[in-house]
């Protein structure tokens, strides 16, 4: 749960305006994730994501596949984005136990 508001937001908000105030309004707009929203679990979720794509880029390193990660994403040559695909995909199944749908772009 926050107890403090980010730095630097304070200057946007009315001067009396505290992070209670902040969190009941949040509440009372979306009382059905509120509590997801101040779970914590979204540094959790980032730092998957990392371990995630820090995974898909050793294995494609082992296989002697180059890739560059932007993101959520990585960058390899065409000849071979289906294999980079299959990789992401298995890599975000030994994680997860759901298999993803990657797509190229």
């Amino acid at each position: 749960m926050p107890t403090k508001m980010p730095k630097g937001v304070r200057k946007h908000l009315p001067s009396h305006t505290n992070i209670r105030d902040i969190l009941a309004a949040i509440e009372s707009k979306h009382p059905t994730i509120y509590p997801q929203m101040t779970s914590g679990i979204g540094m959790q979720l980032f730092r998957k994501e990392s371990d995630i794509l820090v995974d898909v880029l050793i294995t494609l390193r082992s296989e002697g596949i180059v890739a560059l990660p932007v993101h959520d994403a990585v960058v390899v040559r065409d000849d071979i984005s289906d294999k980079a695909k299959a990789v992401m995909k298995q890599v975000f199944r030994e994680h997860t136990g759901i298999t993803p749908d990657v797509t190229l772009g």
